[in-house]
């Protein structure tokens, strides 16, 4: 299973008929630059598309919601995030299944690939713990 996190990664795996479980993007890249489409080859059907709320630099219950949803339901959910998705990668460290492929963007850098694994998910939890789920 492959969760995407970021316009361009999520993209990226489109483009290479990767259909993750669940994309999380927000039409920004690089802290401003306007991404248009970055779910150009997503396909027509069997997707699901949430759209929530989630100011920067937050974790919303609605942006955890959307994604427990995409988990749980059968086929893929494109989340579209108003505001932020940069921690994201977290939650989906929690709630994605031992195994799964957490993908992020690394500024200037490449795609961060993260494996669930029980230390993964208590080491998120941990960092989640320390912050305000709002």
């Amino acid at each position: 299973m492959v969760v995407s996190v970021g316009d361009i990664v999520t993209q990226m795996f489109l483009n290479h008929s990767v259909l993750p479980k669940v994309m999380v993007i927000d039409g920004v890249t690089l802290r401003g630059s306007r991404v248009s489409d970055a779910h150009t080859n997503l396909p027509t059907h069997g997707v699901r598309t949430i759209k929530v709320d989630n100011p920067p630099a937050t974790i919303t219950r609605a942006l955890v919601g959307a994604m427990d949803r995409g988990f749980k339901e059968s086929g893929s959910t494109l989340i579209r995030v108003s505001g932020e998705e940069d921690l994201a990668a977290l939650p989906a460290m929690i709630l994605a299944p031992a195994g799964a492929a957490v993908c992020y963007g690394q500024p200037r850098e490449g795609v961060v690939i993260v494996v669930v694994t029980p230390v993964v998910r208590q080491r998120a939890q941990d960092i989640l713990q320390q912050m305000e789920v709002k």
